[in-house]
């Protein structure tokens, strides 16, 4: 019998998220934990590997670490840091209470993606999009922001819990766009929250950078799709065998690879770089640490990707907002 965490396992890679393995904990006829890890009074929930460089889509590495009769079995993190996704954790009861004066002020949450925690109290809604990670605090002392940026992960169904009950699915459909109003009540907690950019930063790269979007051509636009203000598909360049590797956030204009080894971005001159063939697309990898390297875009190679954005038909006008970031070398 195949083990239904390898089934979720599998089905989730399949979605483009990437997974690890976490310890798990059962309670003892004393009413105390005993975590996989050893810890007696541990409730798990912690990596096993680590996430930060070991989490993936790869099947053959998750069939290796699920497919087992181990008691308790292996429970499943998805390493948000690896994927266009954010969420809200909802923590207990007490969170849902503070959720719902929140949407009460503001208005009611989109129908996105949801998850049930282990206890069967707290709640998890995905959101498209981009936030930046932050520590516990978020919103309100039981409701915190879990991003898409360094290490946060989230657990996913169906993880079993200390309880003996397991995470699952309120609502499993594709994450959707959060409110406006969601983005700019976590904007303005920023000294806690560490958005990436305010609204005012988003207005501006709105209305003043040249679309990504700009260079896409009809063969690239046959295998993408828009998902709310993102554009989801199959990389232009080297192509996904889920379909789903490779994204642009139409709000902050930038582009994400999420193929396994890559986890590269980048906005309008890397995006040009890599349709040309000047850099290849792992060259924009995002480092899991704080790594020092030398920008793969500078020189003559930068100079190449100016001109194929010329020749792509964008006014050399266009092009000075993003000439004046001070980014890339140019000699």
């Amino acid at each position: 019998m195949i083990p239904i965490e390898l089934t979720e396992a599998l089905s989730l890679a399949k979605e483009g998220y990437p997974v690890f393995p976490l310890h798990t904990a059962r309670t003892l006829p004393d009413g105390s934990a005993l975590c996989t890890c050893g810890v007696h009074g541990c409730t798990g929930k912690h990596p096993r590997v680590q996430f930060s460089k070991e989490a993936t889509t790869n099947p053959d590495q998750i069939n290796y670490w699920y497919n087992s009769k181990r008691e308790p079995p292996y429970g499943i993190g998805i390493h948000l840091g690896k994927c266009h996704q954010w969420v809200l954790d909802i923590d207990g009861k007490e969170g849902v209470n503070e959720l719902k004066k929140i949407t009460d002020e503001h208005g009611k949450l989109p129908e996105t993606r949801v998850v049930i925690s282990g206890s069967g109290d707290g709640l998890h809604y995905y959101f498209a999009g981009w936030v930046d990670r932050v520590n516990s605090g978020g919103l309100s002392e039981n409701i915190h922001i879990k991003g898409n940026t360094g290490s946060a992960y989230v657990v996913a169904p169906p993880t079993l819990h200390a309880s003996g009950k397991r995470y699952a699915y309120k609502n499993r459909c594709s994450p959707v766009d959060a409110p406006e109003w969601l983005i700019e009540l976590i904007a303005s907690k920023n000294s806690t929250s560490g958005v990436k950019l305010t609204p005012e930063q988003l207005e501006c790269r709105k209305t003043n950078e040249v679309p990504i979007t700009r260079l896409l051509n009809k063969d690239h636009l046959r295998n993408l799709h828009d998902e709310g203000n993102l554009i989801r598909g199959s990389h232009p360049i080297h192509g996904s065998k889920t379909g789903r590797n490779f994204c642009i956030d139409k709000t902050i204009n930038r582009w994400f690879c999420n193929r396994e080894g890559h986890h590269s971005s980048g906005g309008l001159f890397e995006f040009a770089a890599m349709l040309s063939g000047i850099c290849k697309c792992e060259d924009f990898n995002r480092p899991a640490d704080d790594t020092i390297r030398i920008p793969p875009l500078q020189g003559r190679k930068f100079m190449q990707a100016v001109q194929f954005c010329l020749d792509s038909g964008i006014d050399a006008e266009d092009l000075k907002v993003h000439l004046s970031r001070g980014k890339y070398v140019r000699q």
